[in-house]
Protein backbone atom coordinates (compact mmCIF):
# COMPACT_ATOMS: atom_id res chain seq x y z
CA UNK A 1 0.00 0.00 0.00
CA UNK A 2 1.14 3.52 -0.76
CA UNK A 3 2.23 5.56 1.96
CA UNK A 4 0.28 8.36 1.55
CA UNK A 5 -2.89 6.06 0.71
CA UNK A 6 -1.93 4.75 4.76
CA UNK A 7 -1.86 7.99 5.68
CA UNK A 8 -4.93 9.06 4.68
CA UNK A 9 -6.99 5.51 5.89
CA UNK A 10 -5.99 6.04 9.27
CA UNK A 11 -6.03 9.92 9.47
CA UNK A 12 -9.58 9.30 8.83
CA UNK A 13 -10.03 6.16 11.24
CA UNK A 14 -7.86 8.61 13.88
CA UNK A 15 -10.95 11.87 13.06
CA UNK A 16 -13.65 9.07 12.86
CA UNK A 17 -12.70 7.83 16.64
CA UNK A 18 -12.14 11.31 17.62
CA UNK A 19 -15.60 12.31 16.38
CA UNK A 20 -17.32 9.50 18.44
CA UNK A 21 -15.57 10.02 21.32
CA UNK A 22 -16.59 13.82 21.47
CA UNK A 23 -20.03 12.90 20.82
CA UNK A 24 -20.58 10.27 23.29
CA UNK A 25 -18.85 12.78 25.63
CA UNK A 26 -21.01 15.68 24.79
CA UNK A 27 -24.29 12.89 25.72
CA UNK A 28 -23.72 13.63 29.53
CA UNK A 29 -24.24 17.07 28.88
CA UNK A 30 -27.54 18.62 29.21
CA UNK A 31 -28.86 22.20 28.32
CA UNK A 32 -31.71 24.76 28.07
CA UNK A 33 -32.44 27.36 26.52
CA UNK A 34 -34.06 30.20 27.39
CA UNK A 35 -34.56 33.27 25.22
CA UNK A 36 -37.40 36.33 25.27
CA UNK A 37 -40.65 35.30 23.09
CA UNK A 38 -39.81 38.75 20.89
CA UNK A 39 -36.51 36.85 20.05
CA UNK A 40 -36.86 36.10 16.32
CA UNK A 41 -33.65 34.07 15.93
CA UNK A 42 -33.30 30.05 16.18
CA UNK A 43 -30.92 28.40 18.35
CA UNK A 44 -30.64 25.28 17.66
CA UNK A 45 -29.10 22.35 20.30
CA UNK A 46 -28.32 19.60 18.18
CA UNK A 47 -24.50 18.91 19.98
CA UNK A 48 -26.05 18.25 24.06
CA UNK A 49 -29.52 16.57 25.64
CA UNK A 50 -32.18 18.87 25.58
CA UNK A 51 -33.36 19.59 29.41
CA UNK A 52 -37.35 20.50 29.24
CA UNK A 53 -38.04 22.83 31.51
CA UNK A 54 -41.25 25.12 31.19
CA UNK A 55 -41.48 28.54 29.11
CA UNK A 56 -40.00 31.83 31.41
CA UNK A 57 -40.26 35.02 30.75
CA UNK A 58 -37.50 37.48 30.41
CA UNK A 59 -39.46 40.84 30.36
CA UNK A 60 -38.92 41.91 33.93
CA UNK A 61 -35.29 40.64 34.38
CA UNK A 62 -32.76 43.67 33.83
CA UNK A 63 -29.68 42.46 35.03
CA UNK A 64 -27.61 39.33 35.58
CA UNK A 65 -28.70 38.98 39.01
CA UNK A 66 -32.60 39.61 38.34
CA UNK A 67 -32.34 36.80 35.75
CA UNK A 68 -30.53 34.13 38.15
CA UNK A 69 -33.04 35.35 41.35
CA UNK A 70 -36.24 34.41 38.39
CA UNK A 71 -34.35 31.22 37.90
CA UNK A 72 -34.37 30.18 40.87
CA UNK A 73 -37.43 31.23 41.87
CA UNK A 74 -38.97 28.90 39.00
CA UNK A 75 -37.08 26.34 40.65
CA UNK A 76 -35.79 25.58 37.64
CA UNK A 77 -33.09 23.74 38.66
CA UNK A 78 -35.83 21.06 40.21
CA UNK A 79 -36.92 20.83 37.04
CA UNK A 80 -34.41 19.70 35.34
CA UNK A 81 -33.80 17.12 38.29
CA UNK A 82 -37.63 16.08 37.78
CA UNK A 83 -36.72 15.79 33.77
CA UNK A 84 -33.40 13.73 34.54
CA UNK A 85 -35.41 10.96 36.88
CA UNK A 86 -38.60 11.45 35.22
CA UNK A 87 -40.44 12.71 38.34
CA UNK A 88 -44.15 12.42 37.39
CA UNK A 89 -46.89 11.86 39.97
CA UNK A 90 -44.83 10.57 42.49
CA UNK A 91 -42.87 7.91 40.66
CA UNK A 92 -39.74 8.29 39.03
CA UNK A 93 -37.13 5.98 37.31
CA UNK A 94 -33.22 6.06 35.71
CA UNK A 95 -33.69 5.80 32.48
CA UNK A 96 -32.89 8.72 30.79
CA UNK A 97 -29.65 8.79 33.22
CA UNK A 98 -28.84 5.62 32.15
CA UNK A 99 -29.34 6.65 28.51
CA UNK A 100 -26.59 9.61 29.26
CA UNK A 101 -24.06 7.46 30.98
CA UNK A 102 -24.23 4.85 28.04
CA UNK A 103 -25.43 1.92 30.97
CA UNK A 104 -27.88 -0.83 30.37
CA UNK A 105 -31.01 -1.35 32.23
CA UNK A 106 -28.93 -4.55 34.45
CA UNK A 107 -25.86 -2.31 35.36
CA UNK A 108 -26.03 -0.78 38.92
CA UNK A 109 -25.68 2.48 39.16
CA UNK A 110 -22.79 3.83 41.37
CA UNK A 111 -23.00 7.02 43.45
CA UNK A 112 -20.17 8.81 40.78
CA UNK A 113 -22.50 7.92 38.31
CA UNK A 114 -25.51 10.13 39.77
CA UNK A 115 -23.83 12.68 40.44
CA UNK A 116 -22.39 13.03 36.91
CA UNK A 117 -25.19 12.79 35.29
CA UNK A 118 -26.51 15.88 37.65
CA UNK A 119 -23.92 17.66 37.91
CA UNK A 120 -23.54 17.76 34.36
CA UNK A 121 -26.57 20.42 33.13
CA UNK A 122 -26.63 24.37 32.51
CA UNK A 123 -29.34 26.25 31.35
CA UNK A 124 -28.38 29.38 28.38
CA UNK A 125 -29.93 32.53 28.84
CA UNK A 126 -30.03 35.00 26.05
CA UNK A 127 -30.96 38.38 26.33
CA UNK A 128 -31.59 41.29 24.07
CA UNK A 129 -30.59 44.65 24.68
CA UNK A 130 -33.03 47.40 24.33
CA UNK A 131 -32.28 48.80 20.89
CA UNK A 132 -32.59 44.66 20.13
CA UNK A 133 -35.77 44.50 22.07
CA UNK A 134 -36.71 47.74 20.79
CA UNK A 135 -36.52 46.50 16.69
CA UNK A 136 -38.07 43.04 17.43
CA UNK A 137 -41.50 44.48 19.16
CA UNK A 138 -42.24 46.19 15.87
CA UNK A 139 -40.97 43.89 13.56
CA UNK A 140 -38.16 45.39 12.35
CA UNK A 141 -36.25 41.98 11.70
CA UNK A 142 -35.11 42.32 8.30
CA UNK A 143 -31.18 41.14 8.23
CA UNK A 144 -31.56 41.30 12.52
CA UNK A 145 -28.26 40.66 14.11
CA UNK A 146 -29.28 40.72 17.38
CA UNK A 147 -27.03 42.58 20.30
CA UNK A 148 -26.97 41.60 24.05
CA UNK A 149 -25.65 39.36 26.34
CA UNK A 150 -25.60 35.00 27.05
CA UNK A 151 -25.09 33.91 30.67
CA UNK A 152 -24.04 30.38 31.08
CA UNK A 153 -25.71 28.76 34.65
CA UNK A 154 -24.69 25.53 36.21
CA UNK A 155 -27.16 22.77 37.83
CA UNK A 156 -25.65 22.88 41.57
CA UNK A 157 -25.62 19.98 43.77
CA UNK A 158 -23.93 19.54 46.90
CA UNK A 159 -22.79 16.28 48.20
CA UNK A 160 -25.49 16.58 51.24
CA UNK A 161 -28.36 17.60 48.64
CA UNK A 162 -27.24 14.58 46.71
CA UNK A 163 -27.02 11.90 49.91
CA UNK A 164 -30.82 13.52 50.36
CA UNK A 165 -32.00 12.97 46.67
CA UNK A 166 -30.40 9.16 47.22
CA UNK A 167 -32.54 8.50 50.02
CA UNK A 168 -35.34 9.97 48.62
CA UNK A 169 -35.41 8.09 45.46
CA UNK A 170 -38.93 6.16 45.05
CA UNK A 171 -38.59 2.79 44.32
CA UNK A 172 -41.69 0.55 42.65
CA UNK A 173 -41.27 -2.33 45.42
CA UNK A 174 -41.44 0.49 47.92
CA UNK A 175 -44.85 0.05 49.64
CA UNK A 176 -47.32 3.25 49.41
CA UNK A 177 -46.32 4.56 53.26
CA UNK A 178 -42.69 4.85 52.41
CA UNK A 179 -43.69 6.04 48.69
CA UNK A 180 -45.49 9.09 50.42
CA UNK A 181 -41.92 9.74 52.80
CA UNK A 182 -39.68 9.64 49.78
CA UNK A 183 -42.23 12.00 47.36
CA UNK A 184 -42.31 14.60 50.38
CA UNK A 185 -38.77 14.47 51.17
CA UNK A 186 -37.88 15.00 47.07
CA UNK A 187 -40.11 17.92 46.70
CA UNK A 188 -38.68 19.56 49.88
CA UNK A 189 -35.16 19.62 47.71
CA UNK A 190 -33.78 22.65 46.20
CA UNK A 191 -31.38 22.56 42.98
CA UNK A 192 -30.00 26.14 42.55
CA UNK A 193 -28.25 27.33 39.38
CA UNK A 194 -25.09 29.58 39.55
CA UNK A 195 -23.88 31.40 37.01
CA UNK A 196 -20.51 29.96 35.65
CA UNK A 197 -19.78 32.22 32.64
CA UNK A 198 -21.57 34.91 30.18
CA UNK A 199 -20.38 36.70 26.82
CA UNK A 200 -21.63 39.38 24.13
CA UNK A 201 -21.97 37.65 20.95
CA UNK A 202 -25.62 36.18 20.72
CA UNK A 203 -26.01 35.00 17.18
CA UNK A 204 -27.11 31.41 15.94
CA UNK A 205 -24.01 29.94 16.54
CA UNK A 206 -23.58 30.21 20.04
CA UNK A 207 -24.55 26.36 21.36
CA UNK A 208 -21.49 25.18 18.79
CA UNK A 209 -19.24 27.71 20.61
CA UNK A 210 -20.44 26.39 24.20
CA UNK A 211 -18.84 23.21 22.73
CA UNK A 212 -15.64 23.95 23.65
CA UNK A 213 -16.37 25.79 27.19
CA UNK A 214 -18.09 22.91 28.14
CA UNK A 215 -16.56 19.69 29.53
CA UNK A 216 -18.18 17.12 30.76
CA UNK A 217 -17.83 15.81 34.32
CA UNK A 218 -17.18 12.06 33.79
CA UNK A 219 -17.76 9.83 36.77
CA UNK A 220 -13.94 8.89 37.22
CA UNK A 221 -13.52 12.58 37.68
CA UNK A 222 -15.86 12.70 40.60
CA UNK A 223 -13.99 9.20 41.87
CA UNK A 224 -10.49 10.66 41.86
CA UNK A 225 -11.54 13.93 43.39
CA UNK A 226 -10.70 15.59 40.16
CA UNK A 227 -13.66 18.08 40.01
CA UNK A 228 -15.85 18.24 42.87
CA UNK A 229 -13.16 20.65 44.59
CA UNK A 230 -13.94 23.69 41.51
CA UNK A 231 -17.76 22.62 41.17
CA UNK A 232 -19.51 25.95 40.65
CA UNK A 233 -16.86 27.87 41.92
CA UNK A 234 -17.24 31.44 39.52
CA UNK A 235 -13.86 32.20 38.16
CA UNK A 236 -11.70 35.48 39.24
CA UNK A 237 -12.30 36.58 35.65
CA UNK A 238 -15.75 36.10 35.71
CA UNK A 239 -15.98 37.54 39.41
CA UNK A 240 -14.34 40.77 38.34
CA UNK A 241 -16.05 40.98 34.87
CA UNK A 242 -19.26 41.03 37.18
CA UNK A 243 -18.44 43.28 39.98
CA UNK A 244 -19.98 45.22 41.71
CA UNK A 245 -23.62 44.37 39.21
CA UNK A 246 -23.33 43.34 35.91
CA UNK A 247 -26.22 45.38 33.79
CA UNK A 248 -27.18 44.58 30.57
CA UNK A 249 -26.16 46.78 27.97
CA UNK A 250 -28.69 49.40 26.64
Amino acid sequence: MKPILLFLILSATFFAQVAADNSTSNKLIGLSIVKEASNPISYSNTIFNTNPISQLNLSRCDSEQDILYYLNTTSVGKQIVNSLFNYNLGRMNSATIRERLGKSSTEQLQQEDLQAAIWNNYVLVIKMDKKSQEKAMIGDTINFSPTGNWYLYQLQCTNEVYEQLRASYISPTDNQETQGEKRAQYESLSFPLKLIDYGENIHTDIVTRLKSRLKPISPEDIKNGKKIENLGKTSTALKIGLSPILILKR
